[in-house]
């Protein structure tokens, strides 16, 4: 073959290939099976995605680097990848803080942060590749030889993992304040004295969330959720398999997925799955340290692990109590190392904590803002109201009698939909309560492990049993979660004991079973309806926009959001009734309390005094969300009395000027008189 004939091939072949190329766009030009919308959305999605991944990658590393600082001794792959990523995250959380107190939130800061988190995460991966692919082989043969067991654990994991990557709507307490928080934070350059309640309590979750929205990951947080609940569940099945077995760990993690407010509430940037997480972890190193000899490093890691829970929320309290009652229990025989251990815990778990109280003392004069010693913009009408006391069931015998039955049902839960526990922990309680009694009786090598997680669930429940006696507010099976993932193993240990009780005549251990595959595939059916419902498919793949899909899911959030859209850039707009201030365009005043009206007419005296007084403080419209406004004085008398009733009709009527109304009437924005009333 000459040169010039090569020469020809060479052109031809180019030809071909433009020609095509050509076709092909002018095809496409025209068909368009790739709009720049469904792009958008792919790419939009993408990319939370490689947040969410690149944070938790990244904080792994940076949890081993601090566990071998700790001390804590080397362990097998997943329980070491669930401690150092939840242990990372907890340090990335304060970091979080840093940046807002520093007000370092620029744009530059996060794009440094980013690419850490990318190398942290490739050395990782890099220096355990070979272990991580030991626990991969070992996964997918649990998958391969139990397909039943993970399809029913992988499927409600993925329809989360699906709907986390919504545009936030469905999350009540994620739009008033787990994701309002950082978005404040990034909006106002650092920390302000926010006059909002919730914004002042311990934010180490959302200090991770601070860093995703920071990276323009709005719905990585919600992914991030879902991660703490992975991790969670696989410290559950590490414990479980270490003291009973691999089955018993598999049981506990199906005990989990019965629950139907699970995924669900994964899905959301809340903070009960972090919670959950860290509650386990203390619980499980401190185990670790009684049964490797009182190695100090897990003890450490004990303590950090509390100090990071009570870094989360205010009612994570009992599991320092917890952990300081099995240290007194486990060492009362020698009063010098107990001693020593619990300076150690305690030590290392408020140096952890510590940030975020102080935080709260530095800007609001209490570091427990806003309870036991009140503080900026808080006052005794605010706490009364708050504290809601006498509201509760009190010291009803029967009430008390009722409240496990009455927390499974849900009838009574002020949260309704992420406070469904499922009926097997109610179920399985009778056998629970056999199958401790006779482990406690037969197996003094599991007597730490069966104490360490009956007494904290004794005592959450406990506490939670006292909130639900005083106010109604507390009547939430949410906040018995951090309790309920431990005591999986307990019920899991009840259940796969039900065989003590077979006869010829009768297996109830083969019942049990069945019933137990009958929960969970209904659980998993239920939530597999709401996702179809939701559809979020179409949002994730780019067919809905986010915009859209909001305007679906909350219609009229989304309206009254659009109605402050189109205020002057330098309004300040007053909220009355309506908590939520999540994507507000314009400066706000929320109303997390719903008390802004009652307690502005308690301390202005009357509507025209109060409006006069709004006008000075620099407000210059008022968004009522008449919804709740209606809700609360039907319902709650208490909260919204007929004098408070004509109060509001009186402002509304005759001292403000309408100015605009959502389309269902939900929500009424009005302009303040400039001279006052």
């Amino acid at each position: 073959m000459t040169f010039a004939h090569g020469r020809r091939r060479l052109w031809a072949g180019v030809g071909l290939v433009v020609w095509a190329a050509l076709v092909l766009a002018a095809f496409y030009v025209v068909q368009r099976p790739l709009s720049g919308q469904v792009v958008r959305g792919m790419a939009m999605s993408a990319w939370n995605v490689i947040v969410a991944a690149t944070i938790v990658g990244g904080s792994a590393s940076l949890g081993a680097w601090a566990l071998e600082r700790l001390g804590v001794p080397a362990s097998p792959g997943l329980e070491h990848l669930c401690l150092s990523a939840g242990t990372g995250l907890g340090l990335v959380g304060l970091g979080g803080l840093a940046l807002a107190l520093l007000g370092f939130t620029g744009g530059s800061v996060f794009i440094v942060g980013q690419v850490l988190f990318l190398i942290l995460a490739a050395h990782l991966g890099w220096s355990r590749r070979h272990e991580y692919r030991l626990l991969w082989a070992r996964a997918r043969g649990a998958a391969a030889s139990r397909p039943l067991w993970a399809l029913a654990l992988a499927t409600p994991t993925l329809l989360a993992l699906l709907m986390a990557l919504t545009p936030p709507a469905d999350g009540f307490d994620a739009l008033l304040y787990h994701l309002t928080w950082p978005e404040w934070v990034l909006r106002t350059g650092g920390i302000r004295p926010y006059n909002l309640s919730p914004f002042w309590f311990p934010h180490l979750v959302e200090g991770v969330y601070l860093w995703a929205m920071g990276m323009g990951g709005e719905r990585a947080p919600q992914l991030l959720h879902v991660a703490w609940g992975v991790l969670a569940g696989g410290l559950l099945f590490t414990w479980g398999r270490g003291v009973w077995g691999a089955r018993t760990g598999r049981m506990a993690l199906l005990v989990l997925v019965s629950m139907p407010s699970l995924p669900l509430l994964a899905s959301w940037a809340y903070t009960d799955l972090a919670l959950a997480f860290y509650t386990l972890g203390t619980l499980f190193a401190l185990w670790r340290w009684h049964a490797a000899g009182h190695v100090r490093g897990w003890l450490a890691l004990s303590g950090a692990m509390a100090g990071m829970a009570m870094g989360v929320k205010y009612t994570s309290f009992v599991v320092p109590v917890t952990a300081g009652l099995l240290i007194v229990w486990w060492l009362r025989a020698d009063l010098r190392r107990l001693l020593g251990a619990g300076l150690l815990f305690a030590g290392v778990a408020l140096a952890v904590a510590l940030p975020w109280y102080a935080r709260n003392w530095a800007f609001m004069g209490n570091p427990f803002y806003p309870f036991v010693f009140g503080g900026r913009y808080w006052d005794e009408f605010r706490a009364a109201w708050y504290a809601n006391a006498g509201t509760g069931i009190g010291g009803n015998v029967v009430e008390l009698l009722l409240l496990p039955l009455n927390v499974t049902l849900g009838h009574r839960d002020v949260t309704y939909f992420d406070g469904r526990i499922g009926p097997l922990y109610l179920l399985a309680a009778p056998l629970t309560l056999w199958a401790f009694w006779q482990e406690w009786r037969s197996h003094p090598t599991r007597r730490p492990a069966l104490l360490a997680l009956g007494l904290f669930f004794t005592v959450s429940a406990g506490f939670w049993a006292l909130g639900v006696v005083r106010t109604v507010d507390l009547w939430q099976g949410r906040l018995l979660m951090p309790a309920l993932f431990p005591f999986a193993l307990l019920t899991a240990r009840g259940l796969l004991a039900a065989g003590d009780v077979d006869t010829p005549r009768l297996r109830v251990s083969f019942i049990l079973r069945a019933v137990v595959a009958g929960v969970v595939l209904l659980s998993v059916w239920d939530f597999g309806l709401f996702v179809v419902a939701r559809n979020p498919l179409a949002v994730v793949v780019g067919v809905e926009t986010p915009a859209a899909y909001r305007q679906r899911v909350l219609p009229e959030y989304t309206a009254a959001m659009e109605l402050l859209a189109r205020l002057p850039a330098d309004a300040r707009v007053y909220f009355l009734f309506e908590p939520r201030s999540y994507g507000a365009p314009r400066e706000v005043q929320a109303d997390p309390l719903l008390d802004n009206f009652a307690h502005g007419i308690y301390v202005e005296g009357n509507a025209d005094s109060l409006a006069r007084a709004w006008r000075r403080q620099g407000y210059t419209h008022l968004l009522l969300y008449r919804w709740g406004a209606d809700f609360l004085a039907e319902r709650r008398p208490d909260r919204m009395s007929p004098e408070l009733v004509e109060a509001l009709r009186r402002l509304t009527d005759e001292i403000l000027v309408p100015v605009a109304v959502t389309p269902a009437g939900h929500y009424e924005l009005y302009r303040l008189p400039e001279e006052g009333p």
